[in-house]
Order: C-alpha cells, then structure tokens, then sequence
C-alpha cells in the first residue's frame, strides 16, 4: 500500500469511526502528508468535514487551524481555503490563552489571499485580534481594560505587540483597512482619556 493510499484510509477509518486514537493528532498527520497537488483537493475536503469528530472543543480548533495551516495556498485550493474561511477564524478566535488567540488571527490576516473574496474574513480577523466587536463574539472590551493594556514604557516589546495599538502597528494601512485602523486608534485615545494623571 502506497502512502497516498494509507492516508486515504485513515481519512476513512476516521469517517468510519474505526479511528481509536486522537482523532486530531491523525488529521493533522494526515494533513501534512497529503500531496500538495490539486489531485488531493477531495482527500482535503473529506479531512475538513471530519473535524466534528474531534470530540473536545479545545482540541476541535487545534485541529481546524492545523489542519488548513497544511493545506497549499495556490491558485487551485483557493476554493477550499474559502470553504473553510469561516470556520478557521472561529476557531482562532475561539482559543482561551490570548497571546495565542492574538497571534493565530494575525496569522490567518496575513496568510489568505489577498482577494476581494478574502477581504471580509481578513478584516474581521483583524478585527478579532484588536479586541473589537465581531461575530461570533459581538462583545467590545470594556474601556477600562483597554486603557489597562496601553503600552508603557517599561513594556517588553514582546508584550506590546499583544495590546490594542500593537495589532493595530502591525495590519495594513490601506483601503478598507483603514477605517478599521482609524476604529482602533479612536478606541485608544478614548481609553487614554480614562486613565487620567499618572
């Protein structure tokens, strides 16, 4: 049995419920053994629609994002990347430890396509990563807790990269970036506003 082969049946082990071990761990080998060719572009989809075998939601993101971390980015997956678009920033945005919460939605801003079909999941990861209101959560952080986090001086510059005005340093500063840049930096002095006398 070729590899191409025993990864199709895994695939269908974990289809068939005959996958006893971790199912996230096995989609995610699988994932990163697939062939980066548009031939395998079935074996991807049948992947992505076997996340809801995760049983833990925790595990369930980990392997949503690990999974479509494997899948190529070129012109022929585009179409998959778009499928699973929605379902990708959910799960960054979904994480518990914010640092990684953070840093996994700036990485999907940055990695998908710089097409007019990305540009709203784009935006609402950058969105997401500043902390403001965006589906699924709708909740904007209170103005205390943002004017909390404003960078200090004595900040390590590894921590400010966290905070409100450290993402909004780091998207991009045209078209419709830029009213989102201008929401994140009115939200930050509006914050500075509320700290007061030091």
């Amino acid at each position: 049995m070729d590899n191409l082969e025993r990864l199709k049946k895994a695939l269908y082990d974990i289809r068939d419920g005959k996958e006893k071990s971790s199912v996230r761990g096995a989609l995610v080998d699988i994932a990163r053994g697939l062939p980066k060719s548009p031939e395998s572009i079935a074996l991807y989809r049948l992947g992505i629609s076997l996340f809801d075998r995760v049983v833990e939601p925790a595990d369930r993101h980990m392997a949503t994002l690990d999974f479509v971390k494997e899948i190529p980015v070129t012109e022929a997956f585009h179409p998959l990347h778009l499928e699973t678009a929605e379902a990708v920033v959910s799960a960054a945005d979904a994480l518990d430890d914010k640092q990684h919460r953070i840093t996994e939605l700036i990485r999907l801003a940055e990695s998908m396509p710089k097409t007019e079909a990305f540009l709203e999941y784009r935006l609402r990861s950058w969105r997401l990563a500043l902390g403001l209101a965006a589906p699924p959560r709708n909740l904007p952080l209170p103005i205390e807790a943002i004017a909390k986090e404003l960078p200090k001086s004595l900040d390590a510059v590894f921590y400010r990269r966290y905070t409100l005005l450290g993402v909004a340093r780091q998207m991009p500063r045209v078209g419709p970036f830029i009213a989102l840049y201008k929401e994140a930096m009115t939200l930050a002095i509006d914050a500075a506003l509320v700290l007061g006398e030091p």
